[in-house]
């Protein structure tokens, strides 16, 4: 995905990562999202920012907890990049958290890692889920009401 022209035609708006080498994991990442997919996405942002799940997609803003989610994936890059290909999916698909109400399901996390899959990385999806597991539904619903309280 060419990120340039993404930020011309406003998909991405905002872009605060301020970890370099996790930057530079996320750079990897959109890059290698086919072009096909470019005009899908739904303007979003991403930001690094306490998550208490490591990421959590909220209004089609990504936000990444840097230091969570390098201790979650051990420091292996696989995880962490299956991980932000797997938030990136549910910006596409737009499964956020304020349109569904807290409402995210099993379903929605299967749908976004199908998805990621399908842009090439069933490998690091593979990686991702094997560290981490799937999520718990209570944790999926607790994601609209621990963001509106730091609003």
């Amino acid at each position: 995905m060419d990120m340039e022209r993404m930020r011309k035609v406003a998909t991405l708006l905002n872009y605060e990562i301020k970890d370099l080498n996790f930057k530079r994991l996320v750079d990897h990442v959109l890059q290698r999202i086919p072009d096909r997919y470019e005009e899908g996405f739904l303007s979003f942002s991403i930001y690094q920012r306490y998550s208490k799940w490591g990421a959590h997609v909220y209004d089609n803003n990504v936000y990444f907890d840097v230091k969570k989610l390098e201790e979650k994936s051990g420091g292996d890059e696989d995880v962490k990049i299956g991980f932000i290909a797997h938030e990136l999916a549910h910006v596409f698909l737009n499964h956020t958290s304020s349109q569904n109400q807290g409402r995210l399901t099993l379903k929605h996390e299967d749908e976004a890692d199908e998805f990621a899959s399908m842009w090439g990385f069933a490998k690091e999806i593979k990686a991702f889920r094997q560290k981490i597991g799937p999520p718990a539904v209570e944790e999926e619903i607790d994601i609209i009401i621990y963001t509106l309280s730091r609003c």
